[in-house]
């Protein structure tokens, strides 16, 4: 019997074995999915905003930088060397305001992961749907389900 550990906005978490972490009703924000194969270990970081304005921010799980480098540093800990990614999020929920927060999201993530020379093997962002996300530990296989659409695995 798998594990199911939630993953809310501006969380991450590491997990081994059985465990599927999951991010339920992600919009403009972006999920981050890390797997190293080899030691079979997983961590989503589930992050709200590209990046602080200020160094006091009471939270720096909210932003890509810091979240993915928190997480990073979790599974780095465990002795994860081989890790890879994959990305999740960043629809444009409200088309009728002008914002890019989720392109902005996506793109703030990317840029980390590349900075950290850690490759994405697959993601699904943008759009205008929310989504819903599992990621098998045991497997590295992620499940994703929009709102209104289909379910796909990555």
């Amino acid at each position: 019997m798998s594990e199911k550990i939630s993953v809310n906005i501006a969380e991450c978490r590491v997990a081994e074995g059985n465990s599927i972490l999951e991010s339920i009703g992600v919009g403009s924000c972006v999920v981050v999915c890390l797997y190293d194969a080899e030691k079979k270990i997983g961590g989503l970081a589930h992050i709200l905003l590209p990046g602080r304005k200020s160094s006091h921010e009471k939270n720096p799980l909210r932003f890509a930088h810091s979240a993915l480098d928190a997480l990073i540093g979790q599974m780095r800990s465990l002795g994860c060397r081989r890790i890879v990614a994959k990305i999740f999020g960043g629809a444009s929920m409200f088309p009728t305001v002008q914002s890019s927060i989720g392109d902005d999201n996506v793109k703030s993530a990317r840029k980390k992961l590349h900075a950290e020379n850690i490759q994405i093997r697959a993601e699904d962002v943008g759009g205008s749907q929310g989504r819903s996300i599992w990621f098998e530990i045991s497997t590295g296989r992620v499940v994703v389900g929009k709102v209104y659409g289909e379910t796909k695995e990555y």
